[in-house]
């Protein structure tokens, strides 16, 4: 399938955009007219408005057309927005405290995201909001650490490791998570999930291997958007108390600071841990993120029962558990999950992540004619789009176009950078696998050792088209090395007998 784009931070979008429009001109014009009379207000809160509307712009030109320039003229609005975010600050630093988590996210939606920069804002929203990093840190009890000793010294073992490794960040997530009904608070959860966000967007980054016990990145990314979920006031139950609460809500003001809702962003992170888990050969782990995320998904079920975005994670859920399972229910289930998604109205990235997930299906189900249509919208949204390539050249595949498929991975590697992108050159390597072209799949898989020797299921199928092209001493090299990585994994149990033959 090769490699999915991070999750975007989206807003929604609820109507037609001129109609949209001309009533945020209106909202904007009655609320400068209030503006003396909004509490805190000033030019901090106008230069916060201007900023607002300069990323909503940013964020619908990427899906008013298919001009190329529309991704260089979207950062340039992230930068103006980023900067009248600060001047929004420098005007008024406290009485404002929503900017933040706005300023945070839209260092986000920069390419690449500026992870530091946006951490660093969303720290400093949470210590505005006088939940300081002290105010509910836990007290380490130092009780626990004069238990009996006489029980078994594997546990006591670990038990003492567990208190040495938790850091203050822990504490503090484990203190909030520990609150009874705390109560809601939007913008302190955005905040929440905006480190939350961060943490998850590193570990893709870096290509953080999500067995490894001892890496935080994921854990983290998990418990801020945990505790985000906790103080977040749901639009179901969110009551516009205020004048200007209504006021905003009627001219559907409240679109410009709604990012993707903190547990559809939490299902994320167990779904991305998911099919990691699932690629590293461990298909019991993967299947236990899996239930992570439905829970995830079920517990807000009420609120965002007919959202898109839901949706879609609903769909991307059942999607990995046919790549797990191989159950043809479960494709259906996807299908029938996506056929309530429109796109016509939607962000360009959340409209990118709903066709492909739809695109994925569509061909898995073998319906190639509905596939079509799918794959061509993405091509004209982004002909560079390397999922988009990759999806039509599996459309070429399924219909035995063997040159079109060659000129297919032809464009998705003519960006140079590509070439070092594992995930990328084993999907590339998969399509001609599938076709039973193992040598034209060697080739790809072989680029994917170079560039990380390591990577289990690299190896696995290296091996598997030596096998195949009946070359048995690389075949024993690369098996061997599946082995040596990890050989808990499936593709050791499977391949282990064959080694010992």
């Amino acid at each position: 399938m090769g490699t999915q784009m991070p999750p975007q931070p989206n807003l929604p979008i609820h109507m037609p955009i001129a109609s949209r429009l001309t009533r945020r001109r209106g909202a904007l014009f009655a609320l400068i007219l209030l503006l003396p009379g909004i509490q805190g207000c000033g030019l901090g809160w106008l230069y916060m408005r201007v900023a607002d509307s300069q990323r909503i712009r940013a964020n619908k030109l990427l899906g008013a057309d298919n001009d190329r320039q529309r991704f260089a003229r979207s950062q340039k609005l992230y930068k103006n927005a980023l900067e009248n975010y600060e001047e929004s600050l420098l005007y008024d630093e406290t009485g404002n405290p929503e900017v933040f988590h706005k300023f945070g996210f839209t260092f986000l939606l920069q390419d690449p995201p500026n992870l530091d920069a946006a951490k660093g804002m969303f720290q400093k929203g949470i210590k505005i909001y006088g939940d300081s990093w002290t105010q509910y840190r836990l007290k380490q009890d130092k009780s626990e650490t004069k238990e009996d000793i006489s029980g078994d010294a594997y546990e006591i073992t670990k038990r003492i490791r567990r208190i040495a490794a938790q850091t203050k960040e822990d504490q503090y997530l484990d203190a909030i998570l520990g609150l009874e009904d705390p109560r809601p608070k939007d913008d302190f959860a955005l905040t929440l999930s905006g480190i939350g966000l961060v943490y998850f967007l590193d570990g893709i980054k870096n290509r953080v291997s999500v067995l490894e016990a001892e890496d935080k990145t994921f854990a983290l990314a998990i418990k801020y958007l945990e505790a985000a979920e906790k103080f977040a006031a749901h639009k179901r139950a969110k009551a516009a108390d205020s004048f200007l609460d209504k006021l905003r809500d009627y001219f559907d003001l409240f679109e410009i600071i709604e990012p993707t809702p903190h547990a559809i962003l939490l299902a994320r992170v167990y779904l991305y841990q998911a099919r990691e888990l699932e690629i590293r050969g461990h298909p019991k782990l993967a299947s236990l993120r899996l239930q992570n995320a439905q829970d995830a998904l079920e517990r807000v079920r009420i609120y965002y029962a007919e959202e898109p975005r839901f949706l879609t994670e609903i769909a991307r859920l059942q999607f990995l558990r046919y790549q797990v399972s191989k159950s043809r229910e479960d494709l259906d289930l996807a299908l029938k999950s996506l056929e309530g998604i429109k796109t016509d109205s939607a962000s360009y990235w959340d409209a990118r992540t709903t066709n492909l997930i739809r695109g994925n299906v569509l061909l898995e189900l073998k319906k190639v004619k509905e596939a079509i249509s799918v794959i061509l919208d993405l091509r004209d949204r982004d002909p560079m789009d390397p999922e988009g390539i990759l999806l039509q050249a599996r459309q070429h595949a399924l219909e035995n176009e063997f040159e079109k498929v060659e000129d297919d991975l032809l464009v998705l590697f003519t960006d140079e950078t590509r070439g070092d992108d594992v995930r990328l050159l084993m999907a590339a390597g998969r399509i001609y696998f599938d076709m039973g072209l193992h040598d034209k799949a060697k080739d790809y898989f072989l680029k994917a050792s170079y560039v990380d020797p390591k990577d289990i299921q690299v190896n696995y199928y290296l091996g598997q088209a030596y096998k195949s092209l009946g070359d048995e001493k690389n075949m024993s090299i690369c098996f061997q090395r599946v082995a040596n990585i990890d050989v808990s994994s499936d593709y050791a149990k499977e391949i282990l007998p064959i080694l010992n033959n």
